[in-house]
């Protein structure tokens, strides 16, 4: 998922994905879906925001692309004036 960068740049309501009754029903009880925000520089921190208050309040783990490329720390240090782990970490 993502809202301002990224193949797909548009935001999604993460609800969209928890309250259809199939969200953790799989063939294999060792597969679960989660939520997952690409990277620093492709989604916003209010959606990031988002996603962390299902994650909380739903207990459904969320995964992520973090400080793997030298254009998205640059994008966080001109953006936030943080590296993307310590955006990530507020």
């Amino acid at each position: 998922l993502g809202d301002i960068g990224g193949a797909r740049p548009f935001r999604r309501d993460p609800y969209q994905f928890i309250d259809n009754e199939n969200w953790n029903k799989s063939k294999n009880k060792l597969v679960r879906k989660i939520l997952a925000p690409h990277a620093m520089d492709t989604v916003s921190i209010d959606y990031m925001k988002d996603m962390v208050k299902i994650s909380d309040e739903f207990g459904i783990p969320m995964h992520m692309h973090l400080s793997q490329t030298q254009k998205e720390r640059d994008f966080c240090i001109e953006k936030y004036g943080r590296s993307p782990v310590q955006v990530a970490l507020d």
